[in-house]
């Protein structure tokens, strides 16, 4: 089970799914990673190997989209729900439903064409070494082992499950809008030997009020930061500023601060709300 706590000790009330989720993950693509490489080495003449040829990528396109499309469509309904459970503020699920498949068939696609794709560079890569007589078939062949590796198949298994965390969040967000909420968005940096510079920056911040270095979590591969939604109300906006600092009165300084704008993410009701 992997540690889920912020620099600041807040626990990622996800923590369970997500572990759970990344394993099936990653051995999901650890088994199909060696499938794949099996059939590709099979396809490798060994005299004068070439690259596969569209039919094959489109092979894995589809075996991996389908997988991936019911996968991240889950993860995006887990975290909504749990989110909906957590703030007791409950949502047309039927419309989040719809939104979760619609996002994760679009994603999907860009993801699986994109995991294809580093693959095959990197085919192409070894390949021009072949050629080059900088290696032989038998180097050829080890040099593609990373691409199909149990490492890389975490990586994805880790981003991935971040991924599909927060754009659930993000659909259930847009639903409370739609209710009149609110809201604004607060980063938690996971805790960890080495904390990246990326992240590390943004904890504790709300989006809209602060303001982060980047979009979205993730941030970059293998992040397992998250946010939680804030419901923005007048005296959970004072509860964290002193009026004090400004000229004006509480209700005018929560439109100045917030406006109209919306963020991009269990759900986490202010103080004082």
């Amino acid at each position: 089970m992997v540690k889920r706590v912020s620099l600041t000790g807040e626990n990622d009330l996800n923590a369970k799914d997500k572990d759970t989720s990344e394993e099936l993950i990653a051995v999901f693509m650890a088994a199909a990673f060696v499938d794949q490489y099996a059939e590709l080495v099979d396809d490798l003449d060994e005299e004068a190997p070439v690259d596969p040829g569209p039919d094959f990528w489109q092979k894995w396109t589809t075996f991996f989209l389908s997988w991936w499309i019911g996968q991240l469509t889950g993860e995006a309904l887990a975290s909504a729900g749990n989110a909906s459970d957590i703030s007791g503020v409950g949502v047309d699920f039927d419309e989040v439903a719809a939104q979760a498949e619609n996002w994760a068939s679009s994603y999907a696609f860009n993801l699986v064409t994109g995991i294809n794709e580093n693959t095959r560079q990197a085919l192409q890569r070894s390949l021009s070494n072949f050629y080059a007589d900088k290696i032989d078939f038998e180097g050829l062949v080890k040099s593609l082992i990373p691409q199909f590796s149990p490492t890389r198949a975490e990586s994805i298994a880790v981003t991935e499950t971040t991924r599909g965390f927060e754009r659930g969040l993000d659909i259930y967000e847009d639903e409370l809008v739609k209710l009149g909420f609110r809201t604004d968005r607060k980063w938690h940096t996971r805790e960890d030997e080495k904390v990246c510079v990326i992240c590390e920056p943004n904890n504790n911040k709300l989006r809209n009020r602060d303001g982060w270095t980047v979009a979205a979590i993730p941030a970059h591969p293998r992040d397992r930061c998250w946010t939680e939604i804030v419901v923005v109300t007048v005296k959970s906006v004072l509860s964290l500023l002193d009026l004090s600092a400004f000229k004006t009165d509480a209700k005018s300084l929560v439109n100045e601060l917030y406006g109209d704008q919306r963020t991009i993410g269990p759900i986490y009701i202010a103080a004082g709300s």
